[in-house]
C-alpha cells in the first residue's frame, strides 16, 4: 500500500533523513520507534507532503505521490495525525470533525463515518458542542484521531499519539488504534512508548540519526536484546 524508497529530507543544508526506505500493506499496523531527533516525524511529514522531499520516492496504492501536495495525498486516503494535533481550538468538537470530511467521498459518507467515530469515541457524542480547545488532552487527541477518520483513511498515520497522557487514557487510544486496523485502515505509528507500539504492531522500523538501522516483525524486535536495551529499559 505504501512505499518509501530511499527518502531524503534536508532542513536547508542540514541533512535530517538519509535513505530511509519503508512499506506499510494492507490491514498492517507498522511502528517507526526511535529516540527523539531520530528523523520519524521528519519522515511522516515528508510521506505527506509537508516537508519537500531531497530524493526519493513514495507510492502509495498503486500511484507515485512524490512531489505532490497534501491535498492530493489527503484526497487519496493517505492521513496523517501530526503530534501537535492541530485542532481548531475555537470551533465546536462536531465542527472540527465536519472539516475533517475533505474529500468529495468523504463529504458523501460523512453521517455514516461520523457514527463510527462516535462509536469508536463515545466522548466526542456527548463533547459535540463544546469547544475543542477546552477538552482535556485525552479527549484532544480522540478529536484530532476523529477528525482524521472523517476522511475516509486507507491509511492513518499516527505522530506520537500518547505523549503527555494518562497510563489509562494512553491504554485506551491503543485499544482503539486496534479496533481501527480491524476495519481495514492501515497504520503508520511513530512512537516514544515503544514496548506498547511493538505489542501493538505487526512490524517496526528502528531509526536512529535519520537512518533505519533495524526492521522487522515487532515480536521479534520486541525480543533483541538491542532492542531492549536502548528503548525498552531493559
Amino acid at each position: 500500500m505504501l512505499r518509501v524508497e530511499q527518502l531524503a529530507v534536508s532542513y536547508g543544508i542540514i541533512p535530517a533523513v538519509h535513505d530511509v526506505s519503508l512499506t506499510v500493506n494492507e490491514k498492517e499496523i507498522v511502528s517507526l520507534i526511535g529516540a527523539n531527533g531520530a528523523g520519524k516525524t521528519t519522515t511522516l511529514n515528508a510521506i505527506s507532503g509537508v516537508l519537500p522531499i531531497r530524493s526519493g520516492r513514495v507510492f502509495f496504492d498503486g500511484q507515485e505521490l512524490t512531489g505532490a501536495g497534501s491535498h492530493r495525498i489527503v484526497e487519496r486516503g493517505l492521513i496523517q495525525i501530526p503530534e501537535e494535533r492541530h485542532l481548531f481550538p475555537d470551533m465546536s468538537v462536531a465542527e472540527n470533525l465536519e472539516m475533517g470530511a475533505f474529500s468529495a467521498e468523504a463529504r458523501h459518507l460523512a453521517r455514516r463515518t461520523l457514527a463510527w467515530v462516535h462509536e469508536l469515541f463515545p466522548r466526542l457524542h456527548e463533547r459535540r458542542s463544546q469547544l475543542a480547545g477546552t477538552l482535556s488532552g485525552g479527549e484532544q487527541q480522540m478529536l484530532a484521531i476523529g477528525r482524521g477518520l472523517m476522511a475516509r483513511p486507507k491509511l492513518l498515520m499516527l505522530d506520537e499519539p500518547s505523549l503527555g497522557l494518562a497510563p489509562l487514557i494512553v491504554d485506551d487510544l491503543f485499544r482503539i488504534m486496534v479496533e481501527i486496523n480491524r476495519s481495514d485502515v492501515a497504520i503508520l505509528l511513530v512512537e516514544q512508548n515503544a514496548a506498547q507500539a511493538l505489542e501493538t504492531s505487526h512490524r517496526a522500523y528502528v531509526m536512529e540519526n535519520g537512518r533505519i538501522t533495524l526492521a522487522g516483525e515487532a515480536q521479534a524486535l520486541l525480543e533483541d536484546e538491542q532492542v531492549r536495551a536502548a528503548y525498552l529499559g531493559i
